[in-house]
């Protein structure tokens, strides 16, 4: 077979864990369901050997894009083939990359816990508001708690009106949205005192909030397995972001407005992992490296938010622990292993520390950030 394709990709060197996206394109006479990009490290053969793939993934479309894990790659050079059929026939050249040593950053300090005197029950999501505020989805109790930037409680929002509120989040006008997750629904809180109710039959189990700069509000719902928006002042939705979601459940705007959706297996792997959008809702890469306890693994994954430097912070309740990831996916450290039980929602306030919900033990804990 002529190598009559193309390939190639979206980087030519990577740290481990890092998006390497290879962008492919063949006839459609070559096109195939089980065509195939493979990673061999650059040992000077012309032809891929048989099984000594570091990484693959299946490229089925006569063009397209196709996304590599390079997590489990060792610092060195490789070669990038593009093959057909589960075989070893190459559609195109192959192109080299590649993986310099990644960077493990110390754990971030436990400064302080937080816990209103006992009072509090399973905390879940949590957000800081314009002013610095700190809002906090008291899910136990049934309430919204509204802390001052330092901490201290100032009032509480939902009496007799919510169940089992798993998130919250809070627009530019200060308008508090909640994720009622007991009753299927999210209700808003404005400013003025009014309140209003969104998503009465399009919601099942609402699980985390959003609110992106242009006011619209982005809703994962578990139920129904789906990202959904919302436009400013509509109760219905307005659209969906991206498809095939399972057990969506945080999700969270980047700096840039970015969306970060973690999802629970949705990867084609299996893997459990944060996936980025832009703000069309074109996937932009993942954050994660699979089901697993190794440096940058995740299992079942809860919350996640976005630095000052576009990196990205994600609980990880079943092992008690905060992962943080480089812009492009590689991870730098993880943190609150000794220091946490059930890490949920997580939010960094105006000085740049993380707050992190821990329903475990549940009280709010606060470590270095910058």
């Amino acid at each position: 077979m002529v190598a009559s394709g193309r390939l190639g990709l979206s980087a030519n060197t990577v740290a481990p864990g890092d998006w390497l996206r290879a962008e492919y394109r063949t006839s459609a006479g070559q096109a195939a369901a089980h065509n195939w990009v493979g990673v061999w490290p650059a040992d000077g053969n012309a032809e891929p050997e048989h099984g000594g793939y570091r990484t693959w993934t299946y490229a089925p479309d006569a063009s397209g894009s196709a996304e590599l894990d390079t997590s489990g790659l060792s610092p060195g050079d490789y070669r990038v083939f593009y093959l057909h059929d589960d075989g070893y026939e190459q559609l195109a050249d192959p192109v080299r990359c590649t993986v310099r040593a990644g960077t493990r950053l110390p754990g971030r300090p436990l400064l302080g816990t937080v816990d209103l005197g006992g009072t509090l029950r399973r905390p879940h999501g949590i957000a800081v508001g314009p002013d610095g505020d700190i809002y906090l989805a008291d899910t136990g109790n049934d309430l919204i708690r509204v802390l001052a930037p330092d901490l201290r409680p100032k009032r509480d929002l939902g009496h007799g009106r919510l169940r089992e509120p798993e998130a919250v989040a809070v627009g530019t006008d200060g308008t508090v949205y909640v994720a009622d997750t007991g009753n299927g629904c999210v209700r808003s809180f404005a400013r003025n005192g009014s309140t209003a109710v969104l998503g009465t039959g399009s919601l099942d189990t609402p699980r985390g909030l959003a609110v992106t700069a242009e006011g619209q509000l982005l809703v994962c719902d578990s139920g129904i397995n789906r990202v959904l928006r919302f436009a400013p002042g509509k109760s219905g939705p307005l659209g969906e972001i991206g498809s095939g979601n399972r057990a969506p459940q945080g999700i969270a705007v980047t700096p840039g407005g970015d969306i970060l959706v973690t999802q629970n297996g949705w990867r084609v792997a299996g893997n459990d992992a944060v996936v980025r959008y832009d703000k069309a809702g074109t996937e932009l890469g993942s954050y994660g490296a699979g089901q697993n306890s190794l440096f940058g693994g995740m299992s079942n994954p809860a919350f996640a938010v976005a630095g000052k430097q576009d990196t990205v912070s994600v609980t990880v309740p079943d092992y008690g622990w905060v992962t943080e990831f480089g812009p492009r996916g590689a991870p730098l450290r993880e943190y609150g292993a000794r220091e946490l039980r059930v890490p949920l929602g997580i939010a960094l306030d105006r000085s740049g520390r993380v707050l992190v919900a821990d329903a475990g033990q549940h009280l709010i804990a606060i470590f270095g950030g910058n």
